[in-house]
């Protein structure tokens, strides 16, 4: 029944977007905006619907949802937006309930949707709106709130609306002031939620994996930033905390944080590459891992640096590397 209703209302949105023209559609009017927010608002509402229905294959429902995003964007990004995006932002969260208890499917989905919509279109908002959004919806509501949610699928999202923030390359002073600011905060957050088994191994290795380029880049901005990353990292590992020592869920957090340093070389500055690629080789002794961890370390470290098609890291694998018949992997 309900995805009898899910496929008539996407059938009619999309016969409704067929009947425009593509001079309407193309004109920065109030009915334009109307249209686009009245549908964005329905796919809200029906989304607990379409989490069950699934969308893959679901051509007409991928029709609309891309045109609407398309259109909203390019809706806020004309000469006198006013802060289109943030408005349909602040609607689609005013649509969802803060006083129901977890879990609530339907209010759960709404969140999801808002979620996968500042997902989707974020990174191509003009910088005057994305700067509103980030102090009003990204900071409070996904920051500070979804990103700590008991739902994992909302939780899972929110880091990866985070990751696209924090990856943006933009121009922008303050945008760049506000990564440097939360970028080690975010990281440092991931690590607990880790640790606290609420963020799978896997997640937190792509959030060190993206992060590096970032870093990378805002480096350039704030020239001790990547130094400040590095150490904070290190610092992490070091200071890690766990009884017995030798626990083998001890010795795979080690491993895990380790493995995040070494996703890093890639980017470190060619200046201090040699320095973290020993501090890799020291760490990998010092922290006392099994033969298997080890071995996962080393592999690890060879796959980056190989990869990375690094002068610099090839030959210093080859003359100080840390384990020499691992040479035969060329």
């Amino acid at each position: 029944f309900y995805s009898n209703i899910l496929l008539t209302v996407v059938l009619i949105f999309k016969s409704i977007l067929a009947s425009f023209d593509k001079s309407f559609l193309n004109k920065t009017s109030v009915k334009n905006k109307d249209l686009s927010t009245e549908i964005l608002k329905c796919l809200s509402n029906l989304n607990f619907i379409t989490l069950d229905f699934g969308i893959i294959g679901f051509q007409s429902y991928e029709i609309v949802y891309d045109f609407i995003c398309r259109n909203i964007v390019k809706l806020n990004n004309t000469k006198n937006p006013k802060h289109y995006y943030h408005y349909i932002l602040q609607i689609l969260l005013n649509n969802i309930s803060t006083t129901l208890l977890y879990p609530n499917k339907i209010n759960d989905s709404k969140m999801i949707f808002l979620l996968n919509f500042i997902e989707k279109t974020f990174t191509s908002i003009s910088p005057p709106t994305l700067k509103l959004s980030l102090t009003d919806i990204i900071e409070p509501v996904i920051f500070n709130k979804t990103l700590n949610s008991q739902y994992p699928d909302i939780r899972e999202v929110s880091h990866s609306v985070i990751i696209n923030v924090l990856s943006i390359v933009t121009t922008d002073s303050s945008l760049q002031y506000w990564q440097l600011l939360h970028m080690i905060h975010y990281v440092n957050h991931s690590i607990d939620q880790y640790l606290a088994q609420l963020l799978s191994i896997d997640q937190l290795y792509i959030i060190s994996q993206k992060l590096g380029a970032s870093v990378k880049y805002l480096s350039i901005v704030k020239h001790d930033f990547q130094r400040e990353w590095l150490h904070n990292l290190y610092r992490r590992l070091i200071n890690l905390n766990d009884a017995p020592n030798k626990s083998k869920e001890f010795i795979q957090r080690r491993t895990t944080l380790l493995k995040c340093i070494i996703f890093q070389v890639p980017y470190i500055n060619a200046r201090y590459l040699i320095d973290w690629l020993e501090n890799i080789q020291e760490l990998s002794h010092t922290l006392l891992l099994d033969d298997c961890h080890y071995q996962d370390v080393i592999d690890t470290l060879w796959d980056v640096i190989s990869k990375s098609r690094s002068d610099i890291s090839i030959k210093w694998w080859y003359t100080r590397g840390i384990v020499d018949s691992r040479q035969t992997h060329l």
